[in-house]
């Protein structure tokens, strides 16, 4: 049978009775182990959130940048296919197209003001004002002092397609920078 001093109740007394006056069963090593895994959970969950939250943020900023970005990549095809030609008002395909495209980098610009599309809108709308006019070869023929002027804006247009180029170029890394994975 049991013997008096350890029957089951009286070792749960004496395990209350420890516990109540602030002494512990548990050994202490156990203890540390028990609160560092703990830390260390809390730690992994508080980062795990915080790049959660990052995350989402970079994705939201995607989205929103992904028009613009989508209407600087456009636009720097049509500029890629009017290099070594001179840009003639009511002649020139690619100068409607280049028109809508400046609206677009507009929007993009008015949505999205950390991201230097104001500098593509202006160089793109300094080229299109140097377009020739669509008359100016019989303007030259019938007068040929016409000539140097619109030389200087034919050499403007080369200026300008290569200043909108690097502005693209500069608001694309931009975007990438803001936006990279």
């Amino acid at each position: 049978m049991n013997s008096p001093n350890t029957s089951p109740g009286l070792i749960s007394t004496a395990i209350a009775q420890a516990a109540a006056v602030g002494g512990s069963t548990t050994p202490a090593w156990a203890i540390w182990v028990t609160w560092t895994v703990t830390g260390l959970a809390a730690v992994a969950g508080v980062i795990g959130v915080w790049r959660l939250i990052l995350h989402r943020r970079r994705d939201a900023r995607a989205k929103r940048l992904e028009p613009g970005y989508a209407a600087t990549r456009s636009t720097l095809i049509v500029l890629n296919r009017l290099i070594g030609t001179s840009a003639v008002i009511d002649v020139t395909d690619e100068l409607k197209e280049l028109t809508d495209l400046l609206t677009d980098l507009a929007i993009a610009e008015a949505c999205s003001p950390d991201v230097p599309f104001g500098l593509v809108v202006a160089e793109l709308g300094h080229y299109l004002e140097c377009a020739l006019p669509s008359d100016y070869s019989a303007q030259v023929a019938a007068d040929l002092s016409l000539l140097d002027g619109y030389l200087t804006l034919a050499r403007r247009q080369g200026i300008k397609l290569e200043a909108t180029r690097a502005a693209i170029a500069t608001v694309q890394r931009r975007i990438e920078k803001l936006t990279q994975k």
